[in-house]
Formats: structure tokens, C-alpha cells, sequence
């Protein structure tokens, strides 16, 4: 119920202004769920309605890619890989450290900066380099983001591939590899 109530601390029209506005902040933009089969479960990831999902490979270690479904040009990659041993965040952060280390040399930035993607069950790191050399068109990117990511017994190799001034992109595919969870297979 709204308040009708009239006074010098309320205004009607901006009452209802800032409940619409609560209400529209709560409610997720358009998105979708992808299931990936993987060894003794499932990998399901939400991301952006308009990327289209496809995955290859076996069981073990399936890979799935994300590409714009009609504009836009990127590509993401996670490859699902279940592991019989457990990393801790320390573990994580230097896999991720000494593989960016080694790709350093061919890139634009001199020092390697890494970033934590957490989410509710995915917990790791990427590091962002950019090519030095200069674009040539659609499907050759200048943006690497890079890393790994927990979620349960799966390490998730993710590569997020961009054109240089697609941020946009860049900060959803983090949010999807972040929404991350693993589901284990019912017996």
C-alpha cells in the first residue's frame, strides 16, 4: 500500500517514483541458465539472454563458449575440469600469477595485475593483458582476461577474449563466471 498521507516530508509522486525504482532494482536483467554436464554433476552458469551457449568435449573436461548471439564480437571460454584435489585461495592466485608472468612479455602493461572473482559457490582470479599488436577485425582480439575459478571439485579455466573498448562485456562474463555453482549428480 502507498502512503496518501500529505505533508512537508512527503511527496506522493516521489514516493512512488523511489518504490518503482526499489522494486525495478531487485529484479535481474534479462539473463539465462546454461547446464553443463560434467563428471558427477552439472556446471550451471547464468549470463546475458543475447549470448548464444555451445559446448564441446568430453565429460572430464568440457569446454563451454559463450559468443554474441547476433551483435557484438567477443568470445569466452570455460573449460569445466574436475579435480580430485582441493585448491586453497593462495594456491589459486599463484597459478594464476606465474601463468600471466609468462604472457607479460607480449603485452601492452609491464606489471601484471590480477583480480579475485568471488561468487556465492566460485572463488579465483584473473589477470587482464592486452596484445601489443594492433587489431585486424572482428574475431581478432586485443583483450585477454585469464584465470582460474574454484567451484567445488571443478577449476574452471576461463579466457575472456575483447575488442579494447568492450568493458561492457568484459564485467558480464565476470559476473556470469562468478554466478558460477556446481550441482552433484543425484544416486
Amino acid at each position: 500500500m502507498i502512503s496518501t498521507v500529505k505533508g512537508p516530508y512527503m511527496n506522493p509522486t516521489l514516493t512512488v517514483g523511489t518504490l518503482l525504482l526499489l522494486v525495478l532494482s531487485v529484479i535481474p536483467a534479462a539473463s539465462q541458465t546454461t547446464t553443463v554436464d560434467v563428471q558427477g554433476g552439472s556446471l550451471v552458469l547464468d549470463h546475458p539472454k543475447d549470448w548464444r551457449a555451445s559446448v564441446k568435449g568430453p565429460l572430464a573436461g568440457p569446454t563451454l563458449e559463450l559468443r554474441p548471439d547476433s551483435r557484438g564480437d567477443f568470445d569466452i571460454l570455460i573449460t569445466a575440469i574436475v579435480s580430485q584435489r582441493s585448491f586453497d585461495d593462495a594456491t589459486v592466485a599463484r597459478m594464476v600469477r606465474d601463468d600471466g608472468d609468462k604472457r607479460l612479455s607480449t603485452s601492452v602493461q609491464s606489471k601484471l595485475e590480477v583480480r579475485a572473482v568471488n561468487g556465492e559457490q566460485a572463488h579465483g582470479y584473473v589477470f587482464h593483458l592486452t596484445d601489443r599488436n594492433p587489431e585486424k577485425g572482428p574475431g581478432d582480439f586485443r583483450e585477454l582476461h585469464q584465470g582460474v575459478v574454484v567451484v567445488g571439485p571443478l577449476v574452471l579455466s576461463t579466457t575472456v577474449l575483447t575488442h579494447s573498448t568492450d568493458l561492457t562485456t568484459v564485467e558480464a562474463a565476470l559476473k556470469a563466471i562468478a554466478s558460477a555453482r556446481y550441482v552433484a549428480a543425484r544416486r
